[in-house]
């Protein structure tokens, strides 16, 4: 007689109508700004007092059921801030990122949102605490100071909601739909200009850098995460918009952003090459994509900004025009390679070498951190990538998505790149922090459970499966 073990599995609750969780946060986060609006205007008119009460509500309540929308218009405010009008004496960069701030009185009260990497986010903030504590050793200490406010402000505190964000794979898809929308808008409206004889493409009055960029960041969702989960018909409709796309970035000029993606493109051949998986029909109606983007890109070039054009390639410029900050950058790291020269130091060393006047940092978000905080933080910076690159996580579109826009910002940076407004980059680096490893479902004493929104982990069996596989007998 065989004995037989079994284990009962658990269903997930449903969900209730009305968390009241939910209300009373969104009754605190309401309460606290309709107190500071009332506090700085006054009681005078009642009426708008109601009208921004109701809208303060709306807000707050999206702040707890979409914060992955919200965590994408915080961050791709440089693509569009330049056209927002001020309403007020509020600006839409600080009201996004108090609007985030919010996420973590959730992230406190809900244990659940910390199922990634906890030593992965403890460096995070010891970068943050780094930072800070380089205003002891910088020679300009007003302006130090001003910059590590303005990174724990606009960056640690506001980029922290991306820890709710990376824990559920729901909230990353509307984070992913938010960015993806949000991107192909700006390609549409930049769609006019490519003609209109301007030397480099813009849209939304930002700078042409930021408008490939963002150019690029449609490519990589749509190829990525788009076409792999889409229904057929919304796969078909977007297939134009990676071309125009392409255009568009060729347009702007910007050499950076089109060098990431190509530096994006040979590392997922590295990290996944063909020989390891079978050649799909997605794969193949890619190849045919991307033969025939070159196609149109190859009858469009004649008639787009010539001097856009040529600037792509003009190798030895771009090396030019950045060797001179590298070069002071790694001069400042070798004066003090240890604890570096301080934050915001580069902008005080910058504004007294006769060449580099007007800069305020190298470009390199690697050499800038050296120069500022030296071995400490690059120590620090660096085993913060390999671990967001390197960490197990689900097999799954959207994860290869953000994993892979992580990757494509980390390029850019090395081009570009300012540690203190390099939001994109830290939001999608803690978002893979924050991640749950492959196979790790919350459990209880009684059996197996998962949480509404989860989503079994691709690559090995569920646990689940494996729970209901323990009654067979052997």
């Amino acid at each position: 007689m065989t004995a037989t073990t079994t284990a009962r599995i658990v269903p997930p609750k449903t969900p209730r109508s009305v968390d009241p969780r939910t209300v009373a946060g969104v009754s605190l986060v309401a309460a606290i700004a309709v107190g500071c609006y009332v506090g700085f205007f006054g009681a005078a008119v009642p009426i708008a007092v109601i009208g921004i009460t109701i809208g303060l509500f709306g807000v707050a309540w999206a702040s707890i059921r979409t914060p992955g929308i919200l965590l994408a218009a915080y961050l791709l405010i440089p693509f569009y801030k330049a056209s927002f009008p001020h309403v007020g004496p509020v600006d839409v960069t600080a009201l996004l990122a108090v609007i985030n701030g919010f996420q973590v009185l959730f992230i406190i009260a809900d244990g659940d949102c910390l199922r990634g990497s906890r030593g992965g986010l403890a460096l995070w903030v010891a970068f943050g605490v780094v930072i800070l504590a380089g205003v002891l050793w910088a020679g300009d200490q007003a302006l130090a100071l001003n910059r590590a406010a303005t990174w724990w402000a606009l960056i640690v505190v506001p980029v922290a909601s991306a820890i709710r964000v990376g824990s559920e794979r729901r909230h990353v898809d509307a984070f992913l739909g938010a960015m993806l929308v949000a991107g192909a808008a700006i390609v549409v409206l930049g769609l006019p200009n490519l003609f209109t004889g301007a030397n480099r493409v813009s849209v939304l009055g930002e700078n042409s850098i930021n408008t490939g960029f963002i150019a690029v960041i449609v490519c990589v969702i749509a190829i990525a995460w788009l076409f792999r989960v889409a229904p057929a018909g919304i796969r078909w409709l977007s297939v134009p918009i990676i071309p125009l796309a392409v255009l568009l970035a060729v347009a702007s000029g910007s050499r950076g952003p089109l060098l990431a993606f190509a530096l994006l493109l040979l590392f997922a051949m590295v990290r996944r090459p063909f020989s390891k998986r079978r050649l799909s029909k997605l794969d193949v109606g890619i190849a045919t994509l991307a033969l025939t983007t070159a196609a149109i890109l190859s009858l469009a070039l004649v008639r787009l900004p010539t001097y856009a054009v040529s600037r792509l390639t003009m190798a030895a410029e771009a090396v030019g025009s950045r060797s001179n900050l590298f070069a002071a950058a790694a001069e400042m790291f070798s004066a003090r390679p240890i604890l570096g020269n301080g934050t915001g130091s580069f902008a005080v060393y910058a504004q007294s070498a006769v060449d580099l006047t007007g800069f305020s940092y190298p470009h390199n978000d690697l050499l800038q951190i050296g120069a500022e905080l030296g071995l400490l933080g690059v120590g620090i910076f660096v085993a913060l990538v390999v671990l967001a690159v390197a960490r197990r996580l689900p097999d799954e579109p959207a994860w290869w998505a953000v994993r892979g826009l992580f990757v494509l910002a980390f390029f850019e940076s090395l081009v570009s790149g300012d540690i203190y407004e390099d939001r994109l980059l830290w939001g999608l680096l803690v978002m893979l922090l924050s991640a749950p490893l492959v196979g790790r479902i919350p459990q209880t004493s009684v059996g197996l459970r998962m949480e509404a929104g989860d989503v079994p982990c691709v690559g090995r069996p569920s646990n689940v499966t494996r729970s209901a596989e323990v009654g067979m007998p052997r």
